[in-house]
């Protein structure tokens, strides 16, 4: 921590960034029952890079950055340099059946575990409030997919259905 901010008193709670990598895994395999059904199964990690402005809104660089605290109502947004990517951690498993040549089906399940998500904490400085984003918040998505196809002579048709429960820590993300 340093005073070395543009006033006396201030506090600058800030780290240098540093360069990161991450490694997204994948795996996916299907298989084959009998010759009009096929069972899949998909892992995955998935990463996603935030915002930008959660990451490069930089007060100092703003021709009036007191502008940005004053006009804000419930504080200003500031970035963060030091955030990483959000990860989701997927797996997914469905069964896909024809039943004649025109009908066919598919049913299947996801799970999707996400962590490293944006959130904010909030900071005072005088009479002014602000936001600083980082990750933290994490979630959990479940769902059934249900899809009906029709290729008929004149037209084709597809039928489906999602039903999905998505939780998180926090309203950000």
């Amino acid at each position: 921590m340093t005073d070395k901010f543009g006033e006396s008193m201030a506090v600058v709670f800030f780290t240098p960034s540093k360069w990161f990598s991450k490694i997204s895994p994948r795996l996916g395999f299907s298989h084959v029952i009998t010759d009009q059904s096929t069972f899949t199964f998909n892992y995955g990690v998935y990463h996603q890079t935030p915002i930008f402005e959660n990451i490069y809104l930089n007060t100092s660089s703003q021709e009036d950055p007191e502008k940005l605290f004053s006009n804000t109502e419930g504080g200003a947004n500031i970035g963060n340099a030091t955030m990483t990517a959000g990860r989701t951690q997927s797996y997914e498993l469905a069964f896909n059946i024809e039943l004649s040549r025109e009908w066919a089906f598919s049913a299947g399940i996801w799970v999707k575990d996400m962590d490293m998500l944006t959130t904010a904490d909030e900071h005072k400085s005088g009479s002014y409030t602000f936001k600083v984003a980082r990750n933290g918040d994490f979630g959990t998505a479940i769902g059934f997919d249900f899809t009906v196809q029709n290729r008929g002579k004149m037209f084709n048709s597809t039928l489906q259905y999602t039903y999905s429960i998505a939780k998180a820590s926090s309203e950000y993300d």
